[in-house]
């Protein structure tokens, strides 16, 4: 009898991407909405990032989002998201601690969007979805891979282990979080409306040597 030989598959160096649906969330958006829509007509023209014909607005630091009810009660809803980013990364707790260091919100009207980029000096970005209409354009992400671009093999289907572009389908609700070294970019707006997001880095301090902050 034949001994056949055992193949392992090994996974390594793989690129998370972490989706959840947020729920009992409709209240809280139209809060967020508001406030987005009141800080564009205080700062109309906004700064400029990666949006393209959109607006962004200035970055909210710590004290900000204290002040500020509806974002204060949005980090508490994805708490959880960040803890299980926390656990899946295994990052260590015990020296350092992890916070969110900058976040924003970004409106792009119909046809805006955003030109490829990364969050470089952090450990991980997010994008949540305030508000996503039909048609609204993807969140796509680019092999992080550099030398995989060179030269790719003839595939007859697309599978997780040549895929070179990921392409998320966005809704209301939805909280994207990845790799801050992560190239991504997010498709033109084909809709009539508006769409809102909220957007953040996470990295770390070490414990008992962190600046204080004004």
């Amino acid at each position: 009898m034949a001994i056949r030989n055992k193949t392992e598959l090994l996974t390594k160096f793989a690129t998370p991407i972490w989706i959840t649906r947020l729920v009992n969330v409709s209240t809280l958006n139209k809060k967020l909405l508001k406030f987005f829509y009141e800080q564009k007509k205080l700062d109309p023209e906004g700064i400029k990032r990666s949006s393209i014909f959109g607006w962004h607005s200035k970055d909210y630091q710590e004290k900000e989002i204290k002040k500020n009810e509806p974002y204060r009660k949005f980090f508490n809803k994805i708490r959880p998201c960040i803890q299980q980013i926390s656990d899946d990364m295994g990052w260590n707790k015990k020296n350092f601690g992890y916070e969110v260091t900058s976040t924003w919100g970004i409106i792009n009207p119909p046809f805006a969007s955003n030109a490829s980029h990364i969050h470089s000096n952090n450990l991980i970005s997010a994008a949540y979805y305030v508000k996503w209409p039909k048609n609204g354009g993807r969140f796509v992400a680019q092999d992080p891979r550099n030398d995989a671009l060179y030269y790719r093999g003839r595939y007859s289907k697309i599978t997780p282990l040549n895929e070179q572009q990921v392409a998320i389908q966005p809704e209301t609700g939805l909280i994207a979080m990845f790799p801050s070294f992560l190239r991504h970019w997010v498709e033109p707006n084909m809709s009539n409306e508006d769409r809102v997001i909220i957007s953040f880095n996470i990295n770390y301090y070490v414990k008992g040597r962190r600046e204080v902050r004004d």
